[in-house]
């Protein structure tokens, strides 16, 4: 077993690991904060031990690749297949332009990322030109006016010293869905990063002005759980099983939700 490829931390971004998948390696540059965070929130994509022989930390990558990001730590997990076999596999998965050995030069994870941000890209402002989804949302309010079915035992309940309101039930048809809640969240922290490829920020800006009318809630990995897959509905024939929307898990952070900057592919679930 071979020590970790390490990067210290400079003005260009934090402390960095680099590993391939299904890599063991030893670290003895991990604090036991990171340690633990990486055990306790990352336990998919990593297998954290501590040697007590050798006095330090020993990482085994899975079956994942990508880039798992921590406040102070970056792990770049490197696919064991070639980067253009994987280029390939996903321009073939995904229906891109067809990928050619002279028009690609990426050699880093970070541009995996790109790459699979580009498709995630394409897949939503396909979705887009179709029209986003929309949905019935049935919601109960006391208003001062009536716009729905009124609710009379609980209006009379609640509204017995204030009787200009109208305790209510309305459907409304909106965008403002939890599929398009999860779309417009992951476009907002897409755009918040830095890209090595011009305009690709600005794009992710322009694809997300499309979901203005879809509320800015932050979104946690038990919200995604809460979808279930219908072939008959429009966003499906973008978000399918598969797509860079499953590819990129949504996980805590240091208190607040950070989906795609941790992003992780499973080759076995990928392909």
């Amino acid at each position: 077993m071979s020590d970790c490829r390490f990067m210290a931390a400079n003005a260009e971004g934090p402390a960095t690991i680099y590993l391939r998948e299904y890599e063991k390696c030893q670290c003895n540059n991990l604090s036991v904060e990171q340690a633990t965070a990486l055990s306790e929130r990352f336990a998919r994509q990593l297998t954290m031990g501590w040697n007590w022989q050798l006095q330090t930390w020993e990482l085994s990558a899975k079956q994942y690749v990508g880039i798992i990001v921590l406040d102070d730590l970056r792990i770049h997990i490197e696919p064991k297949v070639n980067l253009q076999n994987l280029f390939y596999m996903l321009t073939y998965a995904y229906d891109l332009a067809d990928f050619r050995r002279e028009a690609v030069a990426l050699a880093s994870s970070e541009n995996i990322f790109e790459f699979i941000v580009v498709i995630f890209l394409r897949q939503v402002e396909q979705l887009v030109r179709r029209g986003i989804y929309r949905a019935y949302v049935t919601e109960e309010e006391n208003q001062p006016y009536l716009r729905g079915r009124l609710l009379l035992a609980d209006h009379l309940q609640r509204n017995a010293l204030h009787m200009q309101r109208f305790y209510q039930r309305i459907s409304e048809f909106t965008a403002d869905v939890l599929e398009n809640r999860i779309l417009r969240y992951t476009l907002g922290l897409l755009a918040r990063l830095e890209y090595r490829e011009p305009g690709l920020r600005q794009q992710i800006r322009r694809v997300a002005s499309a979901f203005a009318e879809v509320s800015p809630a932050p979104i946690a990995s038990a919200d995604c759980d809460r979808l279930v897959y219908a072939p008959e509905r429009r966003l499906s024939s973008t978000h399918q099983p598969g797509s860079p929307v499953d590819a990129a898990p949504l996980s805590g952070r240091a208190g607040r939700i950070d989906p795609v900057r941790r992003l992780s592919v499973g080759h076995e679930q990928g392909f």
